[in-house]
This record gives C-alpha cells, sequence and structure tokens, in this order.
C-alpha cells in the first residue's frame, strides 16, 4: 500500500469511505438514525470548497485509529464529550495542515 498526499480528484472517494467505514465500525455502539443520516456528497463539502487544513473527531476508545492518526503526523489537538446518537462520548481531535 502506498500513502500520499491526497488531491481534489480523490474528495468523493475519502467521502466514501469516511461515511462507510463510521457505518460499518460504529454499528451497534451510535445509533443506526445517525449513522444512516451520513453522506457522502457533505462529506465531500471541504476538499472541494478548497480548505487546507485538516482536524476529525475519532471515539477516544478508538485506540487502532489514533494510533494510526498519530503514525501519520496527526497533531492531537484535544479532546471533548461529544452526543452521537443520543449517547455521550469521549472524542479526540487530530489536525493536519493539508
Amino acid at each position: 500500500m502506498q500513502i500520499r498526499k491526497a488531491t481534489i480528484e480523490d474528495a468523493a472517494g475519502i467521502a466514501k469511505v469516511g461515511v462507510d467505514t463510521w457505518r460499518n465500525a460504529y454499528c451497534g455502539i451510535i445509533s443506526d438514525e445517525y449513522l444512516d443520516g451520513l453522506n457522502y456528497e457533505r462529506s465531500t463539502r471541504l476538499a472541494l470548497d478548497g480548505h487546507c487544513k485538516m482536524l476529525l473527531w475519532v471515539l477516544s476508545d478508538n485506540h487502532s485509529s489514533r494510533a494510526f492518526y498519530e503514525r501519520t503526523d496527526g497533531c492531537r489537538i484535544g479532546t471533548k464529550m461529544l452526543e452521537i446518537g443520543g449517547q455521550k462520548l469521549e472524542v479526540t481531535s487530530y489536525g493536519w495542515d493539508i
């Protein structure tokens, strides 16, 4: 597998992976109603608008994803409690300049 910086042409594919990953990884953890409300088009908005920084939130208990973000130079920014699908869960933020 080769890891490279994303380009604008990758935006739709990245959005699809993000939405599908949430729907699969968090099934049974976050409500189906919330997961069903995720959509590819909205997830594609940032890249197409020319943003040059990226921030994401990950469930703090998702240690494998957090380790991946740290290996890819994600800077840990902080944590907060977030209500997702009616549940209060701790999330951790990571940021990159893109």
